[in-house]
């Protein structure tokens, strides 16, 4: 199996045009949630990663504290979820650390 690629947004700029939750084909639902959040674009690390995850596709992302990334895998997640199938659909592992606790009850 081969790794995905590493997605960093070390001066990475997006145009205003791409920066839409909507271009991306999102669930509605999840766009008028996002709306009603006050997230109006995507940030450069959701810009990039959200595309291959829509589809999915493995990724591996490094971008700053604060910048999106737990959004845009939850994002993903919830996009590709079938309701109508009860059962396990999504493992989410994360290291325990101090970030297990905020990634839980971001999600």
């Amino acid at each position: 199996m081969t790794k995905p690629p590493l997605l960093s947004t070390q001066n990475m700029r997006i145009p205003l045009s791409q920066s839409d939750f909507a271009s991306l084909g999102l669930n509605p639902a999840l766009v008028d949630n996002l709306a009603s959040l006050g997230y109006a674009a995507m940030t450069p690390i959701q810009a990039q990663a959200l595309p291959p995850i829509l589809v999915k596709k493995d990724v591996i992302a490094k971008a700053k504290t604060g910048s999106g990334k737990t959004a845009t895998f939850a994002l993903g997640l919830l996009h590709n979820l079938d309701v109508k199938r009860f059962r396990v659909q999504t493992l989410v592992p994360v290291s325990y650390t101090h970030l297990t606790l905020p990634t839980i009850y971001s999600v």
